[in-house]
């Protein structure tokens, strides 16, 4: 069960489970009703049985349509006007513990997460009640048995953890969507990238093999090096797939994916890690693993470095990422403005990266001295 058609369904079955008690009632009404008013019974005999019609149209309409949205804003109306009829029918509907069902509907328009909806519903339930009591005020529940009181409760309960768990659950899902969107953002934007990458220059050297055979060598020769950056990138999506982010930790991951590229490339990289290791929440792994990731990879196509350093710090409020080289440097504002229009943007979605994990991203270089990349996020 799971959506808004789930949710009224998970409604009306808390409802149906409240007929055994209208049963009851229709067929001693004396006994267990308490009342021995004959036009209030004859009152009770009519509410009860628009209650079951209610319920079955109800029930009918909820599994036979596809669509049952539109209907969310239907029932908790109907659910007020039913419950008042059945105040309407007591001598003293003050003291009723039917006044208690009005939580059914508030609760289902509450459902949807609009305020203003719940709101409504709630004063729409106060109105009702007050009409029904004719401004006659408040006195203490006395109506109806002990055990629909105890039954009530216990269905309040169960009403109330179920639509925890569909929170949980709507919550979970947002998460994995969110989290599948981002790996089809990356693969679009990183293995597509390399694939088509080797597809052009494929095609190129295939052109080449009548007229420039040599040439038609070296370019398919030289379109390794793509492929082994796109298997580096796979490796990496799938490890992300089993955690359902990481394995491990954000160090693991970091250690693993160092010792990858340092023995893809001839770059020597020194990894180290301070302070007591720690699992952060899987986002914000994510988006370390993949800055790292990418400036790594701009070190070792650009950089001409000689060494590269990368740090993580589990400090005691935040987590501070840094990775340093001492190449050949760059100027960060025109860097910053060429990224910018380019398809890769690189340093412009490192910071989108850090950004949706509420941290910083701190870019520092000078041409000639090498280039830092710092990152913070708060614990």
């Amino acid at each position: 069960m799971s959506g808004r058609a789930g949710l009224q369904r998970l409604f009306l079955y808390h409802l149906w489970a409240c007929v055994p008690f209208v049963i009851a009632w229709l067929i001693a009404p004396t006994s267990v009703g308490v009342s021995q008013d004959p036009l209030e019974i004859r009152a009770t005999y009519l509410v009860a049985g628009t209650a079951l019609v209610y319920l079955l149209v109800r029930s009918w309409l909820t599994f036979r349509s596809h669509s049952t949205v539109r209907w969310e804003y239907v029932w908790p109306v109907a659910d007020v006007f039913l419950i008042s009829l059945a105040l309407f029918t007591r001598v003293k509907p003050q003291g009723s513990w039917l006044m208690l069902l009005y939580l059914f509907p508030i609760m289902q328009a509450a459902s949807t997460l609009s305020l203003r909806w719940a709101l409504g519903i709630g004063a729409l339930s106060v109105t009702a009640y007050l009409s029904a009591c004719g401004l006659g005020g408040l006195e203490p529940l006395r109506y109806g048995y002990g055990i629909f009181r105890l039954f009530f409760l216990l269905l309040m309960a169960s009403l109330v953890t179920s639509l925890g768990r569909e929170v949980v659950h709507a919550n979970r899902e947002s998460a994995l969507n969110e989290y599948r969107n981002e790996l089809a953002a990356e693969m679009h934007d990183g293995i597509q990238q390399y694939l088509a990458a080797i597809s052009m220059r494929l095609e190129l050297a295939r052109a080449l093999v009548n007229t420039n055979p040599g040439e038609a060598a070296r370019i398919a020769v030289d379109q390794r090096h793509l492929a082994r950056r796109a298997a580096d990138e796979l490796r990496v999506m799938v490890r992300g797939l089993r955690s359902p982010v990481l394995e491990g930790g954000i160090a693991n991951a970091l250690r693993h994916y160092v010792g990858l590229l340092g023995n893809r490339s001839d770059l020597p990289i020194e990894f180290g890690v301070t302070g007591d290791e720690a699992r952060l929440d899987p986002r914000t792994e994510h988006a370390i693993l993949r800055i790292v990731q990418e400036a790594l990879t701009n070190v070792a196509k650009h950089a001409s470095a000689g060494s590269v350093r990368v740090g993580l710090e589990f400090a005691p409020g935040e987590v501070i990422c840094m990775v340093a080289d001492d190449g050949v440097g760059f100027d960060v504002g025109i860097a910053s403005e060429r990224q910018v229009s380019s398809e890769c943007c690189g340093l412009e979605n490192m910071r989108r990266r850090a950004a949706g994990v509420n941290g910083s991203l701190q870019i520092s270089s000078t041409p000639g001295k090498g280039s830092t990349v710092l990152l913070r996020i708060p614990r």
